[in-house]
């Protein structure tokens, strides 16, 4: 979905990757595991796209798809990691790489914020470093909406000072 910008994917590269990373034979017979899904109507839709030939899946839930995107970029950032020590340039850079996108796949706005809360479980360095990022590169309206994710005693001082100062200037 990020590399497409769209929040619909083919069913067709679904069952195309799905056996080339995952080695799963995806299929549309009843007791496949993305038949069951599809058919809980709860995480994801099919709808023809064009043509009844054409079917696309997508997220019922935006916010779910959200959740799965940043749980997908912080597995592969966390994943490089020594000892748990997340490599702060690469997170800063994984971010900046979603948000080239953000107009035109605004999802990746909400998987940023998850992100966020994601790095507060971590270590609250990382929290801060993000949030200086998003500051300085004009996107403190995710800072803003993700705030909640944040206990204002864990961060510094200065840096809640300055989150205030964006929120003043927005009235």
């Amino acid at each position: 979905m990020i590399d497409s910008n769209s929040r619909v994917i083919s069913v067709q590269k679904i069952v195309r990757e799905s056996k080339i990373k995952l080695g799963v034979q995806t299929d549309q017979s009843m007791d496949s595991l993305y038949t069951q899904i599809r058919d809980s109507d709860i995480i994801i839709q099919e709808e023809p796209l064009n043509s009844p030939v054409n079917i696309v899946a997508s997220f019922v839930y935006d916010e779910f798809m959200e959740y799965m995107i940043a749980t997908s970029i912080f597995s592969r950032i966390y994943s490089n990691t020594d000892n748990g020590k997340l490599n702060t340039k690469q997170l800063i850079e994984e971010v900046k790489s979603l948000l080239e996108i953000k107009k035109r796949f605004v999802s990746v706005i909400g998987a940023t914020e998850y992100i966020i809360g994601y790095l507060v479980d971590c270590d609250i360095t990382y929290v801060e470093a993000l949030i200086i990022f998003l500051i300085k590169t004009n996107n403190s309206e995710i800072v803003s909406r993700a705030l909640y994710k944040v206990p204002q005693d864990k961060i510094s001082r200065e840096l809640y000072k300055m989150i205030l100062g964006i929120q003043e200037k927005k009235m």
